[in-house]
């Protein structure tokens, strides 16, 4: 299979707002870490940290930290 061909997984991303509701109304389809970095403003260091399942949303809910701040949520922490 060539490199063309490879299915990308999608990440959902949200921004950390006051409440969940508020928080959804943020959710965007990231298609890699570049863009996920274009979205943060371009920060020196993303990393990920797992909580687990987020029985509200049905979510494998990751903290998305952007230069040591937590920013967001993911639903993955990787895109392949």
């Amino acid at each position: 299979m060539s490199l063309d061909n490879k299915k990308e997984k999608l990440m959902k991303f949200r921004f950390h707002r006051g409440g969940l509701k508020e928080s959804l109304k943020t959710t965007i389809i990231i298609n890699s870490m570049e863009e996920l970095r274009e979205k943060l403003g371009n920060p020196a260091t993303i990393k990920f940290q797992h909580l687990g399942i987020d029985t509200r949303i049905n979510w494998d809910t990751y903290y998305v930290v952007a230069d040591n701040k937590i920013i967001g949520m993911s639903d993955s922490d990787k895109f392949s």
